[in-house]
């Protein structure tokens, strides 16, 4: 049992290590598709991992673990975390059963395979293989993923000063995207990884450790800054105001000096590289405009009002195709 373990925890730490730097020029999609296929790969020597084990314990396939969790579930009367999660992919499940285009709905869009329902229940799988984990374990494998941010981050600020300028069809220095290949996938991870960042700060009772996790958050938030994803920051933006707002006050208390650093270091960092902060913002008051404007006339923006691009309508656009 220690060995098969073993062999459960070199494969998470695969997904943590791996994934954030697969790139492949042998794909038409050079980032997405190859991390892809890692996870499902990884995803399924999980559960097949998972099913072995469970045979050994039980001798019946599992199947009295499976009830008894089932159980567990059920008699549960509280929202738990657990229960949300089910929820979101039964919702996903649901939705995948209306959808005029069900193959790129089960596997998302063709040159990715991301985002799809088969990639939804991957990480359900995923999550409820990391759920049964020591805390420890669980807290050790935190930092590994907070430790491989920084050097994804690392990787994208080095891009903005001039690496790979001229490798890349896009302006990787306007718009990084380090090993992501997307800008805005670069954020939807580093918005994932920052809480983590900060709970690490504020529980860590040694100065140089604190410092130093200090130092990391600065880090992934300059990358994030340097991404210009407007929806990136703005989600990190709400997600600290409601990582202080529910901090225990003692906590809050201890660290509100920490907090308020890296809060000033935050914004030296966007007022010495504003970059296409401001225009992106203009865009976006734009296309705001456009849609609550009690004048339309008056006020409705043409392309040549645009300065980087209507990206604000583009996704109004897709609001509203998934509301009709």
């Amino acid at each position: 049992m220690k060995s098969l373990n073993a062999i459960r925890d070199v494969l998470i730490l695969s997904l943590l290590v791996v994934t954030p730097f697969l790139v492949t020029t042998f794909t038409y999609e050079l980032f997405e598709f190859p991390k892809m296929m890692f996870v499902y790969t990884v995803t399924i020597l999980l559960i097949a991992l998972s099913f072995t084990q469970w045979i050994v314990n039980s001798k019946k396939l599992g199947f009295k673990y499976l009830a008894a969790a089932g159980r567990r579930l059920v008699a549960n009367k509280k929202l738990n975390v657990t229960t949300l999660v089910i929820l979101f992919v039964v919702a996903n499940a649901i939705s995948t059963t209306f959808s005029p285009y069900l193959y790129t709905s089960l596997w998302g869009y063709y040159s990715r395979f991301s985002g799809g329902l088969i990639s939804v229940f991957c990480y359900l799988a995923i999550y409820l293989i990391l759920k049964n984990l020591e805390k420890e374990k669980l807290a050790y494998l935190s930092k590994i993923l907070v430790f491989m941010a920084t050097l994804v981050s690392v990787y994208g600020v080095t891009q903005h000063f001039g690496l790979e300028k001229d490798r890349w069809v896009q302006d990787v220095g306007a718009r990084v995207f380090s090993s992501f290949g997307q800008p805005n996938w670069l954020a939807a991870f580093l918005v994932l990884i920052l809480p983590l960042n900060l709970y690490f700060l504020i529980k860590e009772s040694l100065l140089w450790r604190k410092i130093f996790y200090l130092a990391v958050a600065v880090t992934n938030f300059t990358a994030l800054w340097f991404s210009f994803s407007v929806s990136g920051i703005t989600a990190f933006a709400v997600c600290f105001l409601l990582f202080v707002t529910f901090l225990e006050k003692g906590l809050r208390r201890e660290n509100w000096q920490w907090l308020a650093l890296l809060v000033i270091l935050g914004g030296v960092v966007c007022l010495w590289q504003p970059g296409l902060a401001a225009s992106r913002f203009q865009d976006t008051v734009v296309t705001v405009m456009k849609r609550v404007g009690l004048l339309k006339p008056a006020i409705a923006a043409t392309a040549k009002n645009y300065i980087v691009g209507d990206t604000g309508d583009i996704r109004l656009i897709v609001w509203q195709g998934i509301l009709n």
